[in-house]
């Protein structure tokens, strides 16, 4: 049984509809980026919202309405700070919303917001941190943006190699000759390659088929955000593939976050069971109706969600220890492959 897509809490309808025509400015980054940046559209659009897309090549020297999307780039990770400043201090920003994120270490950040902003936390521990900081904006704790996506399109859609030109020789000589070196149909082509034919190779050569048939995907990132492994001893000799990583950018392009997010529930859809600590394949899995075995990152971002958004959902096991794991995979009765 797929879950309908969520309604939002009615502070985040109310102040979308309230701000007027506004600039969307995704935050940029990997497939579950692109997630939310579609659930956020499909959002925007649900609610008759008006609004464009940020266009970096444009100076926004009049006044305008910012929606800065969700996501996780308000930590030290990723380098993504100073540019936030820079974009939020722009002097013609007549009003900001920040959708769902999750805030940590970015005290000048947020300290820097003034009346004209309002922030969406999508986990207690931000919202507790943003509101010790900054008693100015207003601030509110609310669901990650990916929670309101709607997947019955991306489930009936055709296949999305139908959709697409498959990038072969003759296809890529001709676009090189007469199409620009950046234009779309390069960067689909390349799209296309890099998200859909090796997404499906690399996942199908680490898949575990169980001993009752289901299908196990074990999806393990292991950047500056991954906790250290608490995966039981019988778990280590199983491969794993980071389908996040698979693709990702800007997220300002509707159509290739369309075609991103088609291949992630596709690919994720393969599967009985997920185990990951990965939000958002924590959150498309869920979505799926698939069995999910959270793992939290280093800072508790999976777990903050989970409890804020996520702990309804019985199909969904969040697990901060190894006994919590074992604990999961014998509720599921799953038998662990052996080589």
């Amino acid at each position: 049984m797929i879950p309908s897509c969520r309604q939002p809490d009615s502070q985040l309808e109310s102040k979308l509809k309230e701000i007027g025509h506004f600039v969307y400015h995704p935050n940029p980054g990997n497939m579950g980026d692109a997630l939310i940046a579609v659930a956020s559209v499909q959002l925007f659009d649900r609610l008759g919202l008006s609004y464009e897309m940020y266009d970096e090549k444009k100076t926004y020297d009049t006044p305008y309405n910012l929606v800065y999307g969700g996501g996780g780039a308000m930590v030290p990770d990723w380098g993504q700070l100073e540019y936030l400043s820079t974009l939020f201090s722009n002097k013609h920003l007549e009003a900001c919303i920040i959708l769902p994120h999750s805030m940590r270490k970015c005290d000048k950040l947020i300290s820097e917001l003034d009346s004209r902003f309002t922030v969406f936390c999508r986990d207690e521990q931000s919202f507790n941190y943003c509101k010790s900081i900054n008693n100015t904006a207003e601030i509110f704790l609310s669901n990650d943006m990916a929670c309101y996506m709607d997947i019955r399109n991306y489930l009936t859609w055709e296949d999305a190699r139908k959709q697409l030109p498959r990038p072969a020789c003759i296809a890529s000589a001709l676009a090189g000759i007469f199409l620009p070196r950046h234009s779309k149909f390069r960067s689909l082509c390349r799209a296309y390659r890099k998200s859909i034919d090796r997404l499906d190779k690399h996942t199908k050569q680490r898949e575990q088929i169980l001993p009752d048939g289901r299908k196990l995907l074990l999806v393990m990132r292991n950047d500056s955000e991954a906790a250290g492994s608490i995966l039981p001893s019988n778990m280590a000799h199983l491969p794993s593939v980071d389908v996040s990583r698979y693709g990702g950018g800007n997220c300002r392009w509707s159509e290739f976050n369309d075609l991103l997010v088609t291949q992630f529930f596709k690919t994720l859809n393969r599967y009985d069971i997920v185990i990951t600590n990965r939000l958002h394949v924590s959150i498309a899995s869920i979505l799926l109706g698939k069995h999910v075995i959270m793992i939290d990152n280093n800072y508790g971002k999976l777990s903050g969600v989970w409890q804020q958004s996520l702990s309804h959902f019985t199909h969904c096991h969040m697990c901060r220890s190894t006994e919590e794991i074992l604990t999961a995979l014998n509720h599921l009765q799953v038998e662990v492959p052996h080589t």
